[in-house]
């Protein structure tokens, strides 16, 4: 997938950008690149979609609750999760972005986008 033809959803009101690396949704396994402006958090709207889906950190910090369980990301590190289960992000900076690339088995988008 080149980086000029990559399919982009930039979501103004969730503060989000999706780049999509995989060139369709419509296999078993899709990927993303995902920006997540500074102090965003989706706690009051959770992700839920069937699957499983794993995220590696590029570049800032995510806090990443899944269920009752909260992982605290930097960049570099990585967290595998049934994402059927209810989960949501915090970036916690108030000036730096996360920047993400997530894997999702299999493809989708949140309902709520």
């Amino acid at each position: 997938m080149r980086r000029d033809f990559r399919r982009k959803l930039v979501l103004p009101h969730a503060d989000l950008v999706y780049e999509l690396l995989t060139p369709a949704l419509q296999r078993r396994l899709g990927m993303v690149r995902k920006t997540i402006a500074p102090l965003f958090s989706n706690e009051d709207q959770p992700f839920r979609q069937t699957g499983e889906e794993v995220v590696y950190v590029l570049a800032g910090s995510l806090v990443l609750h899944v269920q009752d369980t909260t992982y605290e990301l930097a960049q570099g590190d990585t967290a595998t999760y049934d994402s059927g289960l209810p989960h949501w992000w915090h970036v916690p900076s108030p000036s730096e972005p996360a920047e993400l690339i997530a894997a999702m088995s299999p493809p989708s988008f949140q309902a709520w986008l």
